[in-house]
């Protein structure tokens, strides 16, 4: 509670000084006050609509669709690990580059930057990097879809 309260108070208190500076260095003090004013009403009008359509949003669904989203960037963050440890030579690629996309879908720009920056995407993967991409997401995906289950009784018969 402290935290948010906080994180509200300081962002006020930068608003503040910003429609002061504002007021200060504009030609036209009543423009910077209207200005804020307008600022402050779409803002409000904004966070009543981002609840009012929230507040029907089924948050199992929300947490499962952010959590297996969570868990593919956590994937990339990996697999970015495992390439950086192949540069520095601590980590061989069993195959150098598998397949090479960098013509059709380059990894440092437009949407295969995104998906590099998001998921990990590299145009040219090493053997490695596939392999422990689907390692993790099997092992992660298991235990997320059998959590708190044991995975030794699942195959078992009920006595």
């Amino acid at each position: 509670m402290l935290l948010t309260f906080v994180a509200v108070v300081r962002e006020g208190i930068e608003t503040a000084l910003f429609l002061y500076a504002a007021t200060k260095t504009s030609s036209s003090t009543v423009q910077s006050v209207i200005g804020g004013f307008i600022g402050l009403l779409a803002a409000m009008v904004l966070g009543y609509g981002i609840f009012k359509g929230t507040s029907r949003l089924n948050l199992r669904i929300f947490f499962n669709v952010t959590g297996m989203l969570l868990v593919l960037v956590a994937a990339g963050l990996l697999v970015r690990g495992v390439q950086e440890f192949q540069e520095a030579g601590l980590i061989a690629p069993i195959v150098e580059h598998v397949w090479d996309l960098s013509s059709w879908l380059p990894s440092d720009t437009g949407f295969g930057g995104f998906l590099a920056a998001l998921l990990g995407y590299n145009a040219a993967p090493s053997l490695t990097e596939i392999v422990m991409y689907l390692v993790y997401l099997v092992m992660v995906f298991t235990a997320y879809l059998f959590k708190g289950k044991n995975l030794a009784s699942i195959g078992a018969k009920p006595a």
